[in-house]
């Protein structure tokens, strides 16, 4: 009852504001609105929460949508959807005409000669499931080839003629940029929020905020390193002090640590950054013995290939942890 409220409050306030005509009133309107989204918000409705409800996440293990065949399906489709949209809205006055000859020619051939770029330049290769920088890179450069491929042809042979056409192709190359990128992130976008409502264990501060602190971030959420929930880091670095690291705060340097170890009930310290000053190092090392916190280090690096390596059984741990009492 109370979202059909906020619904209907809505709906009376957006046609308020086309006839009104002020702008006092539109702005007013605007804030009760803004204001009444937040507070619905407040009410954490479970049906609002299906990103962090990890109820999609089954899907991405069907053979169907681990196929080739369905991401090539739905990059056609994304590729119509796209052109057809940034037509209607550079050719605004083609809106109020049904779907004609002109329109299916255009769509037929610009996405046929993106797919075929799509294909050629090898874009089906990768996975659905694991994304990195890299693979943005790759899409940017195969969608930007794509959509001046289309746009070139069209603008050399003989189509229907378009006064809107490179406006046409912006809008198409911004559109379909944007859902190939988050339908090929969509996965560890799901599993990032699934994993932060969801995951269980041992509260652990991470003490460096740099590249292997993102490193060790990642391995937690991710369930390698599992039974760990990350709160935040430490860092020594006072600029970094307030800010945030992939949506986790930075709480300070060493002089942060006794209040984050009383408001936060850490249970365990994670060493990231091996060049703390010894004065910071022995100060985190007083306050984990003090509180009878864990205190473990983190190292990563290439070691020298040996049989003892070769004959260790699978995920056997490697003997680098440091607990606080007998370091002290």
């Amino acid at each position: 009852l109370v979202l059909y409220g906020v619904s209907s409050v809505l709906g009376i306030g957006a046609f308020a504001v086309t006839i009104a005509g002020d702008t006092g009133t539109s702005l007013v309107l605007a804030v009760v609105g803004i204001a009444t989204v937040i507070g619905v918000r407040q009410l954490r409705y479970k049906e609002m929460a299906l990103l962090r409800s990890g109820i999609l996440l089954p899907i991405y293990d069907w053979e169907l949508v681990k196929s080739d065949s369905f991401r090539v399906f739905l990059d056609v489709g994304f590729m119509i959807g796209s052109y057809i949209a940034a037509w209607y809205i550079t050719d605004w006055h083609h809106a109020v005409r049904p779907v004609n000859r002109e329109l299916i020619i255009t769509v037929s051939v610009a996405s046929g000669i993106q797919f075929a770029v799509f294909w050629i330049s090898g874009f089906y290769r990768g996975t659905m499931r694991h994304f990195s920088i890299g693979d943005v890179a790759g899409i940017g450069k195969t969608v930007t080839l794509a959509v001046l491929a289309a746009g070139i042809t069209q603008a050399i042979f003989p189509f229907p003629e378009r006064e809107s056409l490179l406006l046409t192709m912006v809008l198409d190359y911004f559109f379909l940029l944007f859902l190939v990128i988050v339908s090929r992130y969509s996965f560890q976008l799901l599993d990032h929020f699934w994993v932060r409502e969801t995951r269980g264990g041992r509260r652990v501060l991470l003490y460096g905020a740099n590249a292997d602190g993102v490193i060790v971030l990642s391995k937690i959420l991710s369930g390698e390193l599992p039974n760990l929930v990350p709160v935040g880091f430490l860092d020594e670095d006072p600029r970094m002090e307030g800010k945030t690291l992939n949506r986790f705060p930075i709480f300070g340097g060493h002089w942060k640590l006794p209040y984050v170890m009383r408001t936060m009930s850490i249970d365990e310290i994670i060493l990231v950054d091996h060049r703390m000053p010894a004065e910071a190092l022995r100060r985190v090392l007083q306050n984990a013995e003090e509180s009878k916190t864990r205190l473990r280090v983190f190292r990563m690096g290439l070691e020298k290939f040996t049989a003892e390596v070769r004959t260790a059984p699978p995920n056997t741990p490697m003997p680098k942890t440091l607990d606080a009492p007998a370091r002290a």
